[in-house]
């Protein structure tokens, strides 16, 4: 029997990457999987829309695949938050789809929470997968990734190799999978960019969040509430590295990721995103009880004047 996997997919205002991500979820050869996708406060009708992709009313373009009508309408459930009392939510669902409607926009890390929760509390999975919905995954990408993490039980948490989505077919391409840490530059942590050739899997300090494969058993496998949007990912891994698991990357699973776009929506400008990833660094570092070293200060000036020159050049 496989493992059974929830996937959280979190949607905010991007209701055609999330269909595109989904259609491609619903091409894996991976089996035992369920869908949770939790729209965060959506102003733009994408519940509407992502219930008429369900329908097989509305199809998604993607230059990885073409649409499949044969496997519509797709079996699902719509939820509103916190309120899932007497829906029979304690009878085995196997392969579902559950739409949860958040009230508002929590955040990358509390709108994946609600997700988490909802699994934890009625699914019951072996392991938890967190998503972007800006994301095509391969066919075999879950296959790959719950084969390392279940041959290992010191393994906590597993990543996929992570490529461009404008560069399809070029493999050479890749984007940041996870890395290392080093408390001793800023922002505390490197990402690994280079070309990987194996497909053994490689043991880092983190990877990150946009694929993130963990065990349902962990003590604490929820995003720190303390982060809205950045480093919630590296936060999360290290937690899991302090419970004396290990964090791993699957070369062999693959997947293309569109990078960033729901952090561009929410911080529309340069200083907007300067000051949350700041924050979000200089937290990881608190929670961590790490060292403040004098040049982090100096970063931050240095890149507040880097980007006020991007924001007076824009004008």
């Amino acid at each position: 029997m496989q493992p059974e996997v929830s996937i959280i997919v979190l949607n905010w205002n991007n209701w055609k990457d999330t269909i595109e991500c989904l259609e491609s979820l619903y091409r894996i050869s991976y089996t035992n999987y369920n869908i949770i996708l939790v729209d965060n406060g959506s102003d733009d009708d994408s519940v509407e829309k992502i219930g008429k992709y369900v329908q097989g009313e509305l199809e998604t373009g993607s230059d990885f695949f073409e649409f499949n009508q044969d496997n519509k309408p797709l079996d699902y459930l719509e939820l509103e938050k916190d309120n899932y009392a007497g829906l029979g939510l304690e009878e085995p669902w196997g392969r579902k789809l559950f739409i949860i409607k958040n009230d508002k926009n929590y955040g990358f890390a509390e709108g994946n929470n609600v997700g988490i929760e909802f699994a934890l509390k009625y699914l019951k999975p072996d392991y938890i997968e967190i998503l972007n919905n800006d994301i095509v995954v391969e066919e075999k990408y879950l296959d790959e990734m719950v084969r390392v993490i279940d041959a290992d039980q010191g393994i906590g948490v597993v990543g996929p190799k992570i490529y461009f989505y404008d560069y399809q077919g070029r493999q050479d391409v890749q984007t940041a999978l996870g890395g290392y840490i080093n408390w001793w530059i800023y922002p505390g942590y490197n990402y690994m960019m280079d070309k990987i050739e194996t497909e053994e899997p490689i043991e880092l300090d983190w990877v990150t969040g946009a694929s993130l494969l963990m065990r349902a058993d962990l003590k604490d496998p929820y995003l720190g509430k303390d982060f809205f949007f950045g480093a919630e990912d590296i936060d999360l891994c290290l937690r899991v590295k302090e419970e004396g698991y290990k964090i791993y990357l699957a070369p062999a699973s693959e997947i293309w990721h569109k990078i960033s776009l729901s952090r561009y929506k929410k911080f529309d400008n340069y200083f907007k995103r300067f000051k949350n990833t700041v924050r979000s660094h200089f937290t990881l570092v608190r929670k961590h009880k790490k060292m403040y070293p004098l040049y982090y200060i100096l970063y931050s000036v240095e890149m507040v004047f880097i980007y006020a020159k991007k924001v007076l050049t824009e004008r």
